[in-house]
């Protein structure tokens, strides 16, 4: 039988290793949910960056078809230009070409002298010919007219003979009145019906005199009417040449007057559609400035948003990374279980009470170490002012700040980088901080005076420390030797003394010592791991 006392140490012991068995559990999964948060977290960023470089190539390639097609266009547009201008040239140059031959031949005296001389030889051609023509035709008509004129002279003539003869006979064979008489009586028949024959013959052959001399006379008439008529129409062919001749004149001048006013408005067409083409191109190349300069003002705020985000992000990583190391500070260090029995576990209360009480604690020891720090830093200055030194021996755990070379002095190279070749020192600082502080860091958040992850820019007593650092002090004040340690959650700015070293914790002071010596160490060759405090 068990007794009582071994029954509660058998179930103390088995509480104790179950409790044991739930903290190692719960650690594991912590350490697992750590271990997930991480992986987790390096996704996010792995995604982020993927994101960045896509939207970056995305917008480099949408510049790149805008700056393109805007090329394109304008390449389409000269050619269509040129082709229009080229095919108005042509056309221009034959017109030009055409109207420069008609003005030679115009302006030419002798071609002018030559073309007149021309015209005016076809025109007294022309009129010898007609006048030789009518010439000719009143030659006929006179020689018909002469013709008829003697055929009626003839007729005349014999008529008059035959008259003349048969009075003659009268006269010969004149018989008696009573013959006659009788005769007469005898021949009244015959002779009435001659006589009458006789009158009708000679009054037809009057008819036909009366009529051949009215159409002689009426020809002669038409002959000299024709005369004139062709002597007025050669008059008004004379006066038409001459009205020709000053209306050619005048239409020369007209056309020069109109290829004059044509080359003007060609010339100022062409100006216009010049100065059109360059408004175009001016107003293409404004559209290809302000694309480019709403691509570089997006790039730019996104570039702004990506590093606000960044800078938020780090904060927040700073702050996460400030809460841990405050948790753990606050986190009781024993790992040991205690005893509820001998020391009753602590209400929510208590443990607030105690982290409060921690922390004003800490404060106060800031606060003193500040002042304290103050005090060795005007004893410091005092002590180089009256040495009349300006510059100390560096060292890895600390840091030198000094005020800008374009106000001061020229920074002051490290016993390390004075000991270094000219291209070991010219690759060390090509290596080293972008900023003209004289940290020689290898990377820009590494930077004291330059980074956001700067200690000056975060925990106690910040906004001193950066007023402190960027107060522009004499030459011989402006530097001043400093460690940054980070413990419990919080920042230590210590000055090289023994008495800012004994106000620390001893906890503190045993790390202190103990990376003094990891340094020493790797001074000597004995490799070198990363410390809270190097660089910070």
């Amino acid at each position: 039988m068990l007794t009582s006392h071994e029954t509660f140490v058998g179930q103390f012991m088995k509480n104790s290793e179950r409790r044991s068995v739930y903290k190692q559990i719960k650690d594991l999964v912590k350490k697992a949910q750590a271990v997930a948060r991480k992986e987790l977290e390096q996704r996010r960023q792995r995604l982020q960056a993927k994101l960045v470089l896509e939207n970056k190539l995305y917008q480099e390639e949408f510049a790149e078809n805008v700056k393109s097609r805007i090329d394109e266009d304008i390449r389409k547009r000269k050619d269509n230009l040129i082709e229009i201008k080229s095919e108005r040239d042509r056309r221009d140059k034959e017109f030009l070409q055409e109207m420069n031959i008609k003005r030679e031949l115009e302006d030419c005296y002798e071609i002018r002298e030559a073309l007149t001389r021309r015209d005016m030889l076809q025109v007294k051609e022309a009129q010898l010919e007609q006048i030789t023509e009518n010439q000719r035709v009143l030659i006929r008509q006179r020689q018909t007219d002469e013709y008829w004129r003697k055929v009626c002279d003839t007729r005349a003539r014999h008529y008059e003979k035959q008259l003349e003869n048969e009075q003659r006979l009268l006269e010969i064979y004149k018989p008696t009145r009573a013959e006659v008489w009788m005769s007469k009586s005898h021949c009244t028949s015959t002779s009435v019906a001659r006589a009458a024959e006789d009158a009708i013959y000679r009054k037809e052959l009057l008819d036909m005199i009366a009529e051949k001399k009215a159409k002689r006379e009426g020809e002669e008439c038409d002959r000299i009417e024709e005369h004139r008529k062709l002597m007025r129409e050669i008059a008004s062919e004379q006066q038409d040449h001459s009205a020709a001749l000053v209306r050619r004149k005048r239409a020369v001048y007209k056309a020069t007057m109109e290829y004059i006013d044509y080359a003007r408005r060609l010339h100022k067409l062409e100006e216009d559609a010049q100065a059109a083409r360059y408004a175009r191109i001016d107003d293409l190349r404004h559209v290809d400035i302000c694309t480019k300069s709403n691509l570089a003002l997006e790039v730019k705020r996104k570039a702004k948003l990506a590093k606000l985000y960044y800078a938020e992000l780090r904060r927040q990583m700073c702050d996460e990374y400030e809460r841990r190391l405050r948790e753990v500070h606050e986190r009781p260090r024993t790992k040991i279980i205690e005893n509820r029995f001998v020391h009753p576990e602590k209400s929510k209360a208590e443990l607030l009470a105690e982290q409060r009480k921690g922390r004003e604690e800490l404060d106060h020891q800031l606060a003193e170490n500040a002042r304290l720090q103050a005090e060795e830093e005007e004893k410091v200055a005092e002590q180089y002012i009256a040495d009349q030194k300006d510059h100390l021996p560096t060292h890895p755990n600390w840091l030198i700040y000094q005020c800008p070379n374009k106000n001061f002095a020229v920074q002051r190279v490290s016993s390390e980088v004075q000991r270094l070749s000219k291209s070991e020192v010219k690759l060390e600082r090509e290596n080293a901080c972008i900023e003209p502080c004289g940290c020689f860091a290898r990377l820009p958040n590494d930077c004291v005076n330059h980074s956001y992850l700067s200690p000056l820019k975060r925990g106690p007593n910040a906004d001193q420390k950066l007023r402190n650092t960027t107060l522009c002090l004499p030459r011989e004040a402006c530097e001043h030797t400093i460690w940054w340690y980070a413990y419990g959650g919080s920042l230590y700015c210590i000055a090289k003394s023994e008495m800012s070293m004994s106000l620390l914790p001893s906890d503190l002071q045993s790390s202190m010592k103990n990376e003094q010596n990891r340094f020493n160490n790797r001074q000597n060759g004995y490799g070198h791991q990363p410390l809270i405090g190097d660089g910070q």
